[in-house]
């Protein structure tokens, strides 16, 4: 890397390496992270709900508290309600955000200035 391409080449070369987010970026980012934190718990909520579809216990005679030694989980009902908190999943992460993200960026941007403007003949 003696020559002036060579030294252009190592520069353009720690330019690509320096990349950093733009603060739009940034902030898709955290909204993306929040958005799936909010989701991932509202599945849990929707499984958890849905135990007694799947977790089955009897009481101790004349009480409504559970006897440890007879609880049992249908393995097969559990993993179904799983499936749907997973489908819920899917379902609640919009498919249209990035149209959306665009749409409100596009009717952010200040008005242009009249083509006109832009494009005048140049005068002498």
């Amino acid at each position: 890397m003696n020559t002036e391409i060579g030294a252009i080449q190592s520069q353009i070369q720690e330019a690509a390496g320096e990349e950093s987010d733009t603060p739009l970026k940034k902030k898709l980012n955290e909204f993306g992270e929040a958005l799936a934190q909010v989701i991932f718990w509202i599945c849990v909520v929707v499984w958890v709900i849905n135990y007694h579809n799947y977790l089955f216990w009897k009481n101790y005679p004349g009480t409504i508290i559970p006897d440890p030694t007879t609880i049992t989980i249908s393995v097969s009902k559990a993993i179904y309600y799983l499936k749907i908190a997973v489908a819920l999943a899917v379902a609640a992460i919009p498919e249209g955000l990035p149209a959306v993200i665009t749409t409100c960026l596009a009717l952010g941007e200040p008005a242009s200035p009249p083509p006109a403007f832009v494009f005048s003949p140049c005068t002498r």
